[in-house]
């Protein structure tokens, strides 16, 4: 009988698609099914309400944004439409460290000339402080250990003149349950579906978040909850 999760304390157990090996054909089937859940999860509106604000108030042009571990470059491609949109300047460095995941990007962005693709370890970002004026990680930050997570976050805040927006996962048993009676349904990939239930046991709970803050000694750490079972950490300088 297999055992069941403990919700009290994060997993360890990693995911397939943080294996370098995975054959690219795998990874770009995985991203076509993440690109449908930021869709269908509302990723993209949460982060457009907490970002887009922001760059609507600052006065500077180009606006640069560094996105971390940017997946397919959805949400960067999200975010230089909506600029175009409202007539701002935005340069966006979007970053990976997989081979694979940069080739499936590549294409997804050919149509944005203000997005631009590096390879690098987002553990050991190549920037100068202030590079950007914000800085923003979708569904990155579960995939690190726990003595990991301060010390990337206040480099973050090192890279960021304005502002990084996270936004991650909450550990929650419904989450957990929920996510692999509806994957068996809507996603073709193996790796979503077998990474997906270890993303969340990979999650914070709210309290973990708020220890974060705590550590980050930031002039301004917020906390936002949202739909479903997801949270957006935003640290202003």
């Amino acid at each position: 009988m297999a055992r069941l999760p403990d919700f009290s304390r994060r997993a360890t157990v990693r995911e397939w698609m943080d294996d370098p090996a995975v054959p690219p054909e795998e990874v770009a089937a995985a991203l076509r099914d993440l690109e449908r859940i930021n869709v269908a999860l509302g990723v993209r509106s949460a982060l457009a309400r907490h970002l887009f604000p922001r760059i609507e108030r600052l006065a500077r042009s180009p606006v640069r944004i560094l996105d971390v571990a940017t997946g397919a470059a959805d949400i960067p491609r999200a975010i230089a439409a909506w600029a175009r949109r409202r007539g701002r300047r935005v340069e966006i460095v979007a970053l990976d460290r997989g081979w694979s995941v940069l080739r499936y990007a590549r294409h997804a962005v050919g149509d944005y000339p203000e997005i631009a693709l590096v390879c690098a370890d987002a553990r050991h970002l190549p920037f100068p402080r202030d590079a950007f004026d914000f800085v923003i990680a979708t569904e990155f930050v579960h995939h690190l250990a726990d003595e990991e997570i301060v010390p990337l976050l206040r480099r973050l805040a090192e890279l960021a003149r304005e502002a990084f927006v996270i936004n991650d996962l909450r550990r929650h048993p419904i989450a957990y349950y929920g996510f692999r009676v509806l994957s068996r349904f809507f996603f073709r990939s193996r790796l979503v579906r077998h990474d997906g239930p270890i993303s969340i046991l990979r999650g914070f709970t709210v309290r973990e978040c708020e220890r974060f803050q705590e550590a980050l000694g930031l002039r301004a750490v917020s906390l936002h909850r949202h739909f479903p079972y997801r949270f957006i950490l935003i640290g202003e300088r």
